[in-house]
């Protein structure tokens, strides 16, 4: 497991209304390959006291959605194909379709970065059309633990 710094943009385009809106994090996270699947967990609104535990896994040309705790949901995006799901909040449940028209996913050890444009439902009706970026950085200075040297001393990197 690697720690990350992850960048979301994301622009949600309103048919009906015609107006758009930009919303973007960046937080703190772990990166994790595990076969041919890539883990990217993170927590969001910890400031409010009941976070939300975010987790993208990226499967290929797919990508899955988990948040749970103040929300609770599967997503999957892939694209071309319709899927639906539950969305848990505080107030209530409704359902949730979304429609993926680009699904790409670009990532290494390091990083990298997913694109996704896909059509929101909810109860069956479109409800807007959403642009996302989530770009995946190492955490700067992340690197092995630092290890304990004879005397107690600690070293920035790894002597072999």
């Amino acid at each position: 497991m690697k720690n990350v710094i992850i960048s979301i943009r994301g622009e949600q385009f309103d048919p009906e209304a015609g107006d758009s809106g930009l919303t973007q994090l960046v937080t703190d996270g772990q990166m994790d390959k595990r076969g041919g699947i890539t883990l990217l967990t993170y927590r969001e609104g910890a400031e409010t006291g009941a976070p939300t535990l975010t987790t993208l896994m990226v499967d290929g040309g797919s990508v899955t959605l988990l948040r749970s705790g103040d929300v609770n949901t599967q997503m999957v995006f892939e694209k071309g194909r319709r899927h639906v799901t539950y969305y848990d909040t505080a107030e209530g449940s409704l359902t949730v379709g979304v429609v993926a028209r680009q699904v790409e996913a670009r990532l290494t050890g390091q990083g990298g970065r997913i694109k996704m444009v896909y059509n929101v439902e909810i109860d069956n009706t479109l409800a807007g059309e959403n642009h996302v970026t989530i770009d995946i950085r190492p955490t700067p200075g992340a690197g092995p633990p630092r290890k304990p040297q004879p005397g107690g001393i600690f070293y920035d990197r790894y002597i072999h």
